[in-house]
């Protein structure tokens, strides 16, 4: 995966920028802020990945991981449910119309590798529109792609 600092300009592969903020594109030779977070967040991040956008044919494995492994798609747990992470991102909108994009992988960082976002991003996700939402949906809409949607139309 490409690593980005964070809060940097948003701008993955050749495509144009979009607007967005870089949140934990993490890798093995850079150093991250790390400590706890509220399981209120941790709730409220897992929401996000039911709603991933630029959904990308190969996958990325966690360079953090002593044991890495590339052979398989990575997957989370969360209260009893799983999902696949590393081959697409999220989108989280705060009230004051900054746009955070971060990679699936962000809540794997969180959970096992103790990574801790920016208050501000954080923030965010507490308190901006809910994926889900009416509001979500309307914002998101311009950072989908025609499949993008598909995906999501056929989940829901």
């Amino acid at each position: 995966m490409s690593y980005f600092e964070d809060s940097t300009e948003y701008q993955y592969e050749n495509r144009e920028k979009d607007g967005s903020v870089n949140i934990g594109w993490l890798d093995i030779n850079h150093s991250y802020a790390t400590g706890e977070v509220t399981t209120e967040f941790i709730d409220k991040l897992w929401i996000y990945l039911s709603f991933p956008i630029n959904i990308y044919r190969g996958f990325h494995s966690c360079e953090l991981c002593k044991k890495r492994t590339n052979d398989s798609v990575p997957t989370v747990f969360y209260k009893g449910e799983q999902r696949e992470v590393g081959f697409h991102e999220i989108r989280v909108f705060s009230h004051n119309k900054k746009v955070y994009a971060a990679p699936t992988l962000i809540f794997h960082y969180i959970v096992e590798h103790q990574y801790k976002p920016p208050d501000e991003f954080i923030d965010a996700v507490l308190d901006g529109p809910e994926p889900g939402s009416a509001e979500y949906m309307e914002l998101i809409e311009p950072f989908c792609t025609h499949v993008n949607k598909e995906v999501w139309w056929n989940i829901k």
